[in-house]
């Protein structure tokens, strides 16, 4: 893994967030799309996936952790939740209740607060808790 000083982590956010994006674009306009088949929903589930793996990787860094170039989100999820347990488990709890959009749009949410706050794994700002309504 390149060193945190080499990573950052606002521009891997906006590449996550325009993944996001192409894959919001592939369910809204699945009829408009010209392909080869009649759905786009692998193109979706693929382009998402990325953008949850940048996201939990943004997260990670901000905590001076290391992803070790994994690929895998469940590996991903753990390794963040090693590193921060508290904002997982409220990360979890709301994906649970069913709000903000499903797993994606959580991470999203995690990460565009945290850069928006300055939070950064010093704890030098942005004291607040991660996920409170309100803020974002």
């Amino acid at each position: 893994m390149k060193a945190k000083s080499d990573l950052n982590t606002k521009v891997m956010y906006e590449q996550a967030c325009a993944f996001l994006d192409c894959a919001k674009y592939t369910e809204s306009e699945k009829y408009k799309i010209e392909g080869r088949t009649k759905s786009h929903l692998y193109v979706d589930m693929s382009l998402s996936a990325l953008a949850c793996e940048i996201f939990i990787k943004c997260l990670i860094i901000d905590k001076n952790g290391d992803y070790n170039n994994d690929h895998t989100l469940e590996k991903l999820w753990h390794r963040f939740k090693f590193y921060d347990q508290d904002t997982a488990e409220q990360i979890e709890g709301l994906r649970r209740s069913a709000q903000h959009g499903g797993a994606v749009g959580l991470l999203h949410l995690a990460v565009h607060r945290r850069l928006q706050a300055g939070v950064h794994a010093d704890g030098a700002a942005g004291e607040e808790k991660l996920l409170q309504k309100g803020g974002g």
